[in-house]
């Protein structure tokens, strides 16, 4: 059992340290985002509407939940606009299920260095 544990805690070790998102981090602490919703008032849109953006100026991370995850909380992501430098917020989930788009919210930098960055569809 003790060679077992030790395995384990070398594997662990072994492992690369993930870098944290930069811009996911920022953007979790400024608007307050949770399994239960935002601190902070943001308006509510039908969906984000970028005119005149190409679509390579786009991209998609995941936002962890502050305080953590909850089974029938709301999970989040946010559409970056890297030109303009604004973010749209996707909420999903909760007990009653929303898919509802919050924004947007300006970014003082985009910075997705350590980011896991999807295409906007």
């Amino acid at each position: 059992m003790r060679h077992l544990l030790g395995f384990l805690a070398a594997c662990t070790l072994a492992l690369p340290a993930t870098a944290a998102c930069t811009a996911a981090d920022r953007l979790v602490d400024e608007v307050g985002i949770g399994f239960s919703g935002f601190k902070k008032q943001l308006p509510k849109v039908a969906r984000p509407v970028e005119r005149g953006t190409r679509v390579d100026d786009l991209v998609v991370i995941r936002l962890r939940n502050k305080g953590g995850e909850v089974p029938d909380g709301y999970s989040h992501s946010a559409v970056i606009n890297k030109q303009k430098q604004h973010a749209w917020i996707r909420r999903k989930g909760g007990f009653v299920y929303v898919d509802e788009w919050y924004g947007p919210v300006k970014l003082a930098s985009v910075d997705l260095g350590g980011c896991k960055v999807e295409p906007w569809r």
